[in-house]
């Protein structure tokens, strides 16, 4: 699979999944441009960073650019940092433009600073980090710490659109009604669903306890509350990120999570999910203590004929990265629909 195509089906899945914010439908994905101007604005936000480029045309006119780059917690994964940028900077974007000229609207695909491109939009972020070899600093003794998610593309995709076999009647149906409109987003800001963040490139964060292990990640801010002495789903009330129960098999985290609400994207992207969704995941260290595998077990009667099954995903050990989330920012997550 091209570098290309991963970043399409990332872009579009994991971020309107888990943020339910707009796809590249508003802009002319057929089309290039390339502007030339000053940062006026710059607003290093969740889901998307956004930049105002002023560009001063031959003719003396100052036109204001709106330019949408890639999630915080994606370029952060890539490298990328709030600081290498400021207003002022003159630079060179690289884009798709929007479908309405007026608009002065532009995707990122390449910022240019002093001759060096920077990957601050969403696709190139995503290509760097598939394509990059990290080092891992030191080997971890066990779950706690911080994660960095590489991608495995399999799954990615096996988890966004599933295969029509694996769908009920009521789940193929659902794919044309998503794909028509007639089943909605989630709202803006909406918690995230499983498994699909743990699937996202971003940053995580494993705390255990006796009690309770907590497992966070950038993409959102959104930590997650596993319970290591509950034995029973049973009383617990529904949530959209369910009731979580938690036991070791030696070395190996087993986690239960049922109690879902339905909700209109909750398998994958292409699916909705029912109040019967369920999800038993493992987390384990490889023997040098440099990754982390994690697999899951996810079904839905109501969508799915048989569970879908995972492969080993990898999150690689990096002690010498900083986790810090940004929380969604609902005026930055609905910019698009003025």
């Amino acid at each position: 699979m091209k570098v290309s195509a991963i970043c399409g089906a990332i872009c579009a899945g994991l971020s309107t999944a888990t943020f339910a914010h707009h796809s590249t439908a508003i802009f002319d994905m057929t089309a290039d441009v390339e502007i030339r101007g000053t940062i006026a604005r710059y607003e290093w936000a969740n889901p998307h960073v956004y930049l105002w480029v002023e560009e001063v045309t031959d003719s003396g006119e100052r036109i204001l650019w709106e330019v949408e780059g890639g999630p915080p917690a994606i370029l952060r994964r890539s490298g990328v940092s709030k600081d290498q940028i400021a207003v002022g900077d003159a630079i060179v974007i690289k884009g798709k433009p929007g479908r309405v000229p007026e608009k002065r609207q532009v995707l990122m695909n390449a910022l240019i600073k002093d001759e060096a491109t920077l990957n601050f939009g969403q696709a190139e972020a995503i290509a760097a980090i598939v394509t990059a070899e990290e080092a891992v600093p030191e080997a971890a003794t066990s779950l706690e710490g911080t994660w960095a998610t590489r991608l495995d593309m399999a799954t990615v995709g096996a988890l966004i659109n599933p295969a029509d076999a694996l769908r009920t009647p009521k789940g193929l149906q659902a794919r044309t009604d998503i794909r028509e409109g007639r089943i909605p987003d989630n709202p803006v800001c909406s918690p995230s669903v499983l498994p699909t963040i743990y699937l996202a490139p971003d940053i995580k964060r494993i705390e255990l306890s006796d009690a309770v292990v907590r497992i966070s990640g950038e993409w959102d801010g959104m930590t997650r509350s596993i319970e290591m002495k509950a034995s029973s789903h049973d009383g617990i009330a529904a949530t959209p990120q369910g009731h979580s129960i938690g036991h070791w098999e030696g070395a190996t985290l087993v986690v239960d999570t049922a109690q879902f609400t339905a909700n209109p994207r909750g398998l994958g992207y292409t699916l909705p999910s029912s109040e019967h969704k369920r999800l038993v995941e493992r987390f384990r260290l490889n023997e040098a203590g440099t990754h982390l595998i994690y697999s899951y077990v996810l079904e839905d009667p109501e969508y799915l004929v048989a569970p879908l099954v995972s492969a080993e995903m990898l999150w690689t050990y990096r002690p010498d990265l900083d986790y810090a989330p940004l929380p969604c920012d609902p005026e930055n997550a609905v910019r698009h629909l003025r």
